[in-house]
């Protein structure tokens, strides 16, 4: 299977493997699909929220526990090396960095869940 669309536990989630092709036109349907199925949603969201149906769990502790620990392994790791990291430079914008996507459909998630 050259795509794998999932929902994970941090989220929803996509990985490939083999044709940058098939991938890429994954991509570009999902993209479509979401910018289709918003206005669609917002509706809902909205009418929902009026009605006061609506959650929103505090994840602060999950994500504060995780900037600890990446933190704390970046500073022992800084100062134990031989020579400063390289600076990285911007990512280019990759047809294939899925975050965009994804990151705009846990969006959707969260505000209708």
């Amino acid at each position: 299977m050259p795509v794998i669309i999932a929902m994970r536990k941090f989220g929803f989630e996509i990985d490939y493997v083999g044709d940058r092709a098939i991938v890429t036109e994954a991509i570009s349907r999902l993209r479509k699909a979401v910018r289709l199925c918003e206005p669609l949603l917002k509706d809902l969201a909205d009418e929902k929220a009026d009605a006061g149906q609506v959650t929103l769990s505090n994840r602060h502790y999950a994500f504060a526990a995780r900037y600890k620990f990446f933190s704390q392994q970046a500073e022992s790791r800084y100062h134990t090396a031989d020579a400063p990291p390289a600076r990285r430079e911007n990512v280019s914008a990759d047809p294939l960095d899925f975050r965009l996507v994804t990151d705009s459909i846990n969006q959707s998630l969260v505000c209708c869940a």
